[in-house]
């Protein structure tokens, strides 16, 4: 209980400031709290306790069915193995432990019912006990959310004066702290990220305002949303600090979302929406279209996670081996995404599947010869789906035999050589067009005694050939060839060919699910045309008691925030570094006005503090009254 000093020093505080009046009534808004929390804590405990022991009563029921089974099994044979009969061990062993996890889940339960009705609850009346906890918490929020935003006034006292009597209605010493703390902490994020990213206190201030918001809204601490706009802004270097600032305003709506569904952390979510939007080449250049963009991607995110049975982790590393190969090979997001989520429901991790992507891409993009023949075989000719130049420079092969074959060519052949390069059928042709610059080159090598080149000098003109035709390619219609790739009846041994053995039967899983990957496509494709599916999603997630129960913990957050922000002339100097020997001497003051005040730590500190802006001869003059007993 506080003592009639400390009430008093409430009182005279309450009196002198406007904004720090009623700070005595917010507090028993947070002991109530307190007391719900703890009783709430009590009813989940009592019903994970129950949960418990439902699972391990139906785990002993199973093992006592094994057993059973196998004495009946052991009974109705004429000579048992050693097999049978070691398995009947194992099953009364397993059995007999299991019987013992159940008597002691059981005890665990009856003493978790017996905690809850010692603190008012009753099993019988769980449900309409946490309404009213609910109702009560949302009501103690609604006040602190009032007074976190005049907790700013308490600055007008110039001091510690408003935070002792705050602090001395409710541990005192613990929420002082943490107050000098938690702005201390939220400070230096700050500072960090304006003086890292450039920003002026202007460009900044939409950012502080957001991280406040979310802070109040989500289960994510307002230090928690300042650094992940810091990690939002990095790899935005070409734009100029303010445009960094808007664009991680922008990202950040829905980067939260995408946290809240993944139950990730808010600091590598932003990192890895932030990291897919530009390996994918969005453009986010503006804080709208960074908006738009953002929301897309976190909406098909989440479906692709959803349809594959995927974590954060897996989201994240599929992406980080995937997105920049698959998207220059020009792949879209809708197919990346469903090729993501069939690798992963088909039992690969995350990274195996973005490496399977990868490995899939290159290949598509440019396949080797054992590649060319396993699609030959399957039907598939690569030429009608490689897009060439209308022509192609005859000095750029010849550059190609100097470096593999070290020849140049002759007058005759480079002429023939550039009407070959830009004959657009021979260029739509591979084979063709290897044949065409084969049997041109080959009369300026020299010719074996029955009037033919050498095979040895055939095959190195034709390697030079493809190699140049594959090189020359403007573009391959990756999609196209993915799916007449997936669509078709490749065997094993021809998607090893085509893939490496060593995606080969990966490449296998996703051509058994082929008619799953278009449904999932189209879905994926219907979430991203969807703006507010995950905002909904997100929203509904918060909508409940524990929702309530963190916007409660954002309010104090804010509140607490606040009030050693509003004493951080007090805490720290111009520099801002904590000016020891000032509290030092202030403090010593203070344990001279009262030994009371000293035994009441907290407060009495605050109160020496004061003693630098005139409160302490406040008091003094409080003190001198003949008709004030203190004691």
């Amino acid at each position: 209980m506080a003592t009639v000093t400390s009430s008093l020093v409430l009182k005279l505080i309450d009196q002198m400031s406007g904004p720090a009046k009623g700070a005595a009534g917010s507090l028993k808004g947070l002991a109530s709290a307190t007391k719900n929390l703890e009783k709430l804590g009590k009813i989940t405990a009592f019903r994970e306790a129950m949960r418990s022991m439902k699972e391990a009563s139906s785990a002993f029921k199973r093992t006592q069915e094994q057993v059973r089974r196998l004495k009946t099994e052991l009974a109705g044979t004429d000579s048992p193995s050693r097999k049978l009969q070691s398995a009947l061990k194992a099953a009364e062993r397993a059995a007999a432990s299991a019987k013992k996890a159940f008597m002691d889940q059981g005890q665990a339960a009856r003493q978790a019912r017996t905690a809850l009705e010692q603190s008012g609850g009753s099993v019988r009346r769980l449900a309409g006990d946490e309404a009213k906890l609910r109702n009560a918490i949302d009501r103690t929020n609604a006040a602190l959310q009032r007074r976190a935003q005049r907790a700013d006034a308490l600055r007008g006292l110039g001091g510690m004066g408003a935070a002792g009597a705050l602090v001395a209605g409710y541990h005192a010493r613990r929420l002082g702290q943490k107050s000098i703390v938690s702005a201390a902490e939220f400070d230096l994020g700050v500072k960090r990220q304006r003086y890292v990213q450039g920003l002026s206190g202007e460009e900044q201030a939409p950012l502080i305002e957001q991280a406040k918001r979310i802070g109040q809204e989500t289960q994510f601490t307002n230090l928690d949303v300042v650094r992940a706009q810091t990690k939002a802004m990095q790899g935005l270097d070409a734009a100029a600090p303010g445009v960094r600032a808007d664009i991680a305003q922008g990202l950040m709506e829905h980067v939260k979302n995408y946290a809240m569904i993944m139950e990730a952390d808010l600091e590598t979510s932003a990192e890895a929406v932030r990291s897919y939007l530009l390996a994918t080449r969005k453009d986010i250049s503006t804080k709208e279209k960074a908006l738009k963009e953002a929301g897309k991607a976190v909406n098909q995110m989440v479906k692709m996670a959803k349809m594959g049975g995927m974590d954060d982790e897996d989201v994240q590393q599929f992406f980080k081996y995937s997105a920049a190969s698959a998207t220059t090979l020009g792949l879209t997001t809708d197919t990346l995404m469903s090729l993501g989520a069939l690798a992963r429901r088909g039992g690969l991790r995350g990274d195996e599947a973005g490496v399977f992507v990868r490995s899939a891409s290159a290949k598509i993009a440019s396949p080797t010869k054992k590649g060319l023949s396993a699609l030959n075989a399957a039907g598939i000719n690569y030429s009608d789906y490689v897009r060439m130049p209308d022509k192609l420079d005859v000095g750029g092969l010849e550059g190609q035999f100097k470096m593999n074959m070290g020849i140049g060519l002759e007058d005759g052949v480079r002429k023939k050589l550039t009407d070959i390069l830009a004959d657009k059928g021979l260029l739509g042709d591979r084979g063709k067009f290897i044949e065409a610059v084969t049997g041109a080159v080959e009369e300026q090598f020299p010719r074996t005694k029955k009037g033919t080149m050498r095979p040895a000098d055939r095959v190195n003109i034709s390697k030079v050939a493809d190699t140049f035709y594959r090189l020359s390619a403007q573009s391959v219609d990756a999609e196209g060839l993915l799916d007449a790739v997936m669509s078709s009846n490749m065997t094993l041994a021809q998607l090893n060919a085509f893939l490496t053995d060593k995606q080969g039967g990966r490449g296998a899983i996703t051509q058994s699910q082929w008619d799953q990957f278009k449904a999932a496509r189209q879905q994926i494709k219907n979430a991203g045309d969807d703006e507010d599916m995950a905002k909904n999603m997100a929203t509904n997630i918060m909508s409940g008691l524990g929702g309530s129960l963190e916007n409660l913990k954002g309010s104090v957050e804010n509140l607490v925030t606040s009030i050693g922000t509003a004493n951080e002339g007090l805490s720290v100097t111009a520099t801002p570094k904590v000016d020891t020997s000032s509290i030092d001497a202030a403090t010593a003051k203070a344990r001279e006005l009262n030994a009371e005040l000293s035994r009441a730590g907290s407060l009495a500190q605050a109160a020496g503090r004061a003693a630098r802006d005139g409160l302490a001869q406040k008091l003094r003059g409080v003190h001198a009254d003949p008709g004030i007993e203190a004691r």
